[in-house]
């Protein structure tokens, strides 16, 4: 498919699923996971950022940061992805 056709396919996409009266917005949220270590914590948050995903229509959910964090402490440590 050539990229002309392709472009029109989205903009055909976008015209018949948003309305002008629409304005989009991005949410940003956080929860805690309770896991024995680092991998249980990124399957758990990765589950549940996937439920977003799945139970709302084009909210392009993704799990963009992982932290330990402590109960009662300040600080917190990155966890990679």
């Amino acid at each position: 498919m050539s990229e002309k056709k392709i472009r029109k396919l989205i903009r055909k996409l976008i015209k018949e699923n948003f309305t002008e009266e629409e304005k989009r917005y991005v949410g940003v949220v956080d929860f805690y996971v309770h896991a024995e270590n680092d991998k249980m914590a990124k399957i758990k948050a990765k589950e549940i950022s996937d439920m977003i995903k799945d139970n709302y229509i084009n909210s392009h959910s993704k799990l963009s940061e992982l932290y330990e964090q402590p109960f009662a402490t300040f600080g917190n440590r990155k966890i990679d992805l």
